[in-house]
C-alpha cells in the first residue's frame, strides 16, 4: 500500500512523505525543477503533512519512541508539538488552528501557537 501525503512550503517547494513499515522514512523535497532531497529524516510511518502560518512544517510521524504530529524546525530538530495515536493527517483552517484527523475522527484544536 502507498499513502502519499503532499503539502507546498512556503518557499514554493513540494513536500512529500511516503511511509512505508519502515522505522527511518524520511520527508521528501521536490522543487519546482524537479530536483528531489531529503529534507527530514528517521521519522517512522510519516503521514500527514502541513505549513502552519509561520512557515513552520508540521508532520504526523512516529519519531523517538513517540507518537503524534512534530514541528520540523528550520534547524533541523524535531519536536513533538502534540501527542496522540492513530493520527493519519493534519491541516490548519483559515484562523491557523489545527486540524487533525485520526483514523476515525476529526479534532480541531484552538492552539495556534508554533
Amino acid at each position: 500500500m502507498a499513502a502519499y501525503h503532499l503539502a507546498f512550503g512556503p518557499d514554493g517547494d513540494l513536500y512529500v512523505t511516503a511511509p512505508t513499515m519502515s522505522n527511518d522514512d524520511p520527508i521528501f523535497q521536490i522543487s519546482p525543477t524537479g530536483a528531489v532531497s531529503r529534507y527530514f529524516e528517521h521519522l517512522a510511518r510519516p503521514q500527514g503533512l502541513a505549513f502552519d502560518r509561520d512557515g513552520n512544517l508540521f508532520v504526523v510521524a512516529i519519531h523517538g519512541g513517540e507518537r503524534g504530529i512534530f514541528r520540523i524546525a528550520r534547524d533541523g530538530s524535531a519536536s513533538l508539538a502534540v501527542a496522540g495515536e492513530n493520527l493519519v493527517g493534519l491541516a490548519f483552517d483559515p484562523r491557523g488552528r489545527m486540524v487533525i484527523a485520526s483514523t476515525n475522527t476529526i479534532y480541531r484544536l484552538g492552539w495556534t501557537g508554533s
